[in-house]
């Protein structure tokens, strides 16, 4: 009977802890270029030159001419300052949202990409090439940092570098003209974003006696229930 008692008494008490425990976690972010949110802008939406000119904030420029098909390739780098972290970083993402960078044409469209001089050219060509691209549409592109790139993070700032490659498949210069191909890709990178989250040690402890939950209080009732009515049919 005492064995019992002790089972199902442990049982109850880890149903409780499982409805009250709190893990406390903090995101990191920083966006360089016009905000997705404020921009208004879906994946995969054709836009033309005017919708680019409403834009409520810069996006991040060629460092040369913003690139443009027939002339120049979009070359351009950047950095996202975000503080140094001292809590453990627990996951980490990267994202850009991008215009008329043509990855639909054949071939890659990818010159180079990087982050902290660490080649992530594969990552992100496989990403153009399995969706999206077409002439003049915008797409959002995302992708994680692995742990071994946490180390990176810690000291609160990263480096990004990209460039696209020609030839591309442009539209002729009236709709009955014929597709041409332009020797160079440009295009504009709209947004780019750094997301980060991080264990937070600076919230306060949880409440050593915290309120259970409904349901927490339900099964903790119930298992006690039980083994007092046990152990008074006995």
């Amino acid at each position: 009977m005492k064995n019992k008692f002790i089972n199902h008494f442990s049982a109850a008490l880890v149903a409780l802890a499982l409805f009250t425990s709190t893990s406390h976690a903090a995101l990191i972010t920083s966006t360089l270029g016009s905000d997705p949110s404020a921009s208004g802008f879906v994946d995969g939406q054709s836009l033309g030159i005017s919708d680019l000119l409403g834009l409520p904030t810069p996006m991040i420029y060629d460092v040369n001419n913003d690139g443009s098909d027939p002339i120049d390739n979009y070359d351009s780098s950047w950095t996202h300052s975000f503080g140094a972290i001292t809590d453990t970083i627990l996951s980490a993402e990267f994202t850009i949202g991008i215009y008329d960078h043509d990855s639909a044409s054949a071939g890659s469209q990818l010159g180079a990409f990087s982050l902290d001089s660490q080649d992530y050219a594969a990552t992100l060509d496989g990403l153009f090439e399995g969706a999206g691209g077409a002439n003049s549409e915008y797409n959002v592109y995302s992708f994680s940092l692995g742990a071994g790139f946490f180390a990176q993070l810690v000291d609160g700032s990263l480096s990004a570098a990209l460039s696209l490659a020609g030839p591309v498949e442009s539209p002729g210069l009236l709709p009955t003209f014929p597709n041409q191909i332009d020797n160079f890709n440009g295009a504009k990178l709209i947004f780019s974003t750094l997301s980060i989250t991080t264990q937070n040690s600076t919230l306060p402890p949880p409440d050593p006696n915290p309120v259970p939950e409904p349901s927490a209080l339900i099964l903790l009732l119930a298992g006690l229930g039980f083994i007092f009515t046990k152990k008074t049919i006995r």
